[in-house]
């Protein structure tokens, strides 16, 4: 009967213990409202800031787009959407954790001690300019808030939520495709780490998979 009991008791903290690791690795970014400072990374491709001699690493991880709410929207409509980052490397990695910069940054002036931010987003290939983000959300860590840098193991994943209104940041490719439109694309989610405030290591890197999404124009 002891025994019996010691089973279920043990069976009982593994299963709690292994629903707490999912927690921990899920982050839902579907109610963030936009920090008041704005993006540190443009709408467009992205990527590190360096020297024209900086020499950038692959980022080691991979990329998946998991889902979307959808697979039709207008633009401007707001999209849900699901990645997975998995550490394909041997080491741990860090990643920022966090959509406030107001907290893990509370002065622009000053960058905090293990600073760093990544880019989420959602991407399509344009004929013209290549890549181009359709949205997208910032990511902010620092040893300021302990919480805001996630450390992963290698071949541990983390599965992020976010939501945005599906457009472009440049004028010249809103023409583009509007002119195409309704139009189906392939979407993959991109992601730009910057694992400190200058001379960034990483490439951006983009997911192997694609989801396709027909994109329509807005209805008046």
């Amino acid at each position: 009967m002891k025994t019996g009991l010691t089973m279920i008791f043990c069976l009982s903290l593994l299963l709690i213990s292994n629903a707490q690791q999912q927690e921990d690795n899920f982050l839902d970014l579907t109610k963030v409202k936009p920090s008041n400072k704005g993006k540190l990374f443009g709408t467009g491709s992205g990527g590190g800031v360096g020297t024209n001699d900086t020499r950038f690493e692959s980022l080691p991880l991979r990329i998946t787009l998991l889902s979307l709410d959808n697979r039709s929207y207008q633009l401007g409509e707001r999209a849900i959407y699901e990645v997975r980052l998995e550490n394909i490397s041997g080491t741990t990695l860090v990643i920022p954790w966090s959509p406030d910069l107001d907290k893990v940054k509370p002065d622009e002036r000053v960058y905090p001690t293990g600073y760093m931010d990544a880019f989420l987003r959602l991407v399509i290939k344009d004929e013209v300019s290549g890549d181009e983000s359709i949205t997208g959300q910032g990511l902010y860590g620092s040893q300021l808030v302990p919480s805001s840098l996630k450390t992963l193991r290698p071949r541990e994943a983390v599965t992020i939520r976010a939501s945005g209104h599906l457009g472009f940041g440049n004028t010249d490719v809103t023409k583009r495709v509007l002119i195409k439109l309704p139009h189906t694309f392939e979407v993959r989610a991109g992601f730009s780490l910057r694992d400190r405030p200058f001379n960034s290591r990483y490439q951006p890197a983009l997911s192997a998979n694609s989801l396709t999404v027909e994109l329509k124009k807005r209805q008046q």
